[in-house]
């Protein structure tokens, strides 16, 4: 899509819904651009747009929107979120304003602050000082608070997520992957049954499904969490697994980084449990570990099956490879002391 198609459609909908903005104006100009922060990587068409409105003596009105190429779903997916989650000032996400079916365009409030992954990468550079530091960890324990805070605010009701045998079909849908052996195989059952008790009790949330520094704003106010097509029905701590999978992935590619990077899943776990309104967070959030890491490599999985882009399959191998070995990890006995 054109800017030039993304500035008329904006002005076309503040017009009509920001009346008191332009009646008298002597002008009104619409300023679409790319935002300079958007990541390489983003599957969607981004604009930042102002609409200015100046009157005869000079004064200036402003809206600010974020608009997307996205699908209908996510629409849908924040105005159910608003309508559960707009008496918590604490958890910010975009307000939707509309969705123009015919171009595939989502309209938002604007969302200030800039996404958390540049600043997340700029912190495992030697270049990283003092005040980098600081910023980013106050950035992940804002982040994990306000994980928290969203889910509890939207506790679904329903059974526990996990039956006993829904479990043990987990553990065998591994065998697709052909990355583990036997024993392992194994071993990662036999962890499974140690928790079982804790895992067919785990309480059900809404789940954003996508969590992670490429799906938080970070500004001055605090965080707002964004991307919301993914969002269904989930065990409570999985959004704080692919957290913590998100970040300590970095390490394939800084190396020397992997303390300051586990240093921040630590910050990320502490602020997110602090918040979190449930008994015994602590030990139920260690033994989902395996678990939700068996969840997130069958998804990677799958998406690596339908994935049509090179650069995209070596990517998703890489990262089932750094999940392989984490699964094998949460197996040994010193992780499950």
């Amino acid at each position: 899509m054109a800017a030039s198609d993304v500035t008329e459609t904006v002005r076309d909908h503040v017009l009509a819904t920001h009346r008191e903005l332009v009646s008298g104006a002597a002008r009104v100009t619409v300023a679409v651009r790319k935002p300079r922060t958007l990541l390489p990587y983003s599957s969607h068409q981004q604009y930042q747009c102002v609409l200015e409105a100046v009157d005869d003596l000079g004064g200036r009105r402003r809206v600010r929107i974020f608009a997307k190429r996205a699908p209908q779903v996510e629409h849908r997916n924040l105005k159910q979120l608003w309508g559960l989650l707009g008496g918590l000032p604490d958890v910010h996400i975009p307000k939707p304003l509309a969705y123009i079916s015919e171009k595939k365009l989502l309209l938002m409030e604007h969302v200030a602050g800039r996404p958390m992954m540049p600043l997340l990468l700029l912190g495992c550079t030697p270049l990283a000082g003092r005040l980098v530091r600081r910023r980013l960890h106050q950035a992940i324990e804002q982040a994990g608070a306000a994980l928290a805070r969203f889910h509890n605010g939207v506790a679904a009701p329903g059974t526990p997520w996990y039956t006993e045998d829904r479990v043990r079909e987990l553990a065998g849908q591994l065998e697709v992957l052909e990355h583990f052996e036997a024993d392992e195989q194994r071993r990662i059952a036999s962890t499974l049954e140690a928790s079982m008790s804790t895992l067919t009790g785990l309480p059900m949330r809404l789940s954003h499904c996508e969590f992670g520094p490429r799906n938080v704003m970070v500004s001055e106010d605090g965080v707002a969490i964004i991307d919301w097509p993914h969002l269904s029905k989930h065990n409570l701590f999985y959004d704080a697994h692919l957290f913590l999978c998100s970040v300590l992935g970095l390490r394939r590619r800084f190396p020397w980084a992997g303390a300051k990077l586990e240093g921040m899943n630590r910050r990320f776990v502490e602020a997110y449990l602090a918040e979190l309104q449930i008994e015994d967070g602590r030990r139920r959030f260690d033994e989902s570990r395996l678990l939700n890491l068996i969840e997130i490599v069958l998804r990677a999985h799958r998406r690596l099956k339908h994935s049509r882009s090179p650069r995209v399959f070596r990517r998703a191998q890489k990262y089932i490879e750094f999940l392989t070995e984490q699964i094998l990890r949460a197996t040994e006995p010193r992780a499950r002391a």
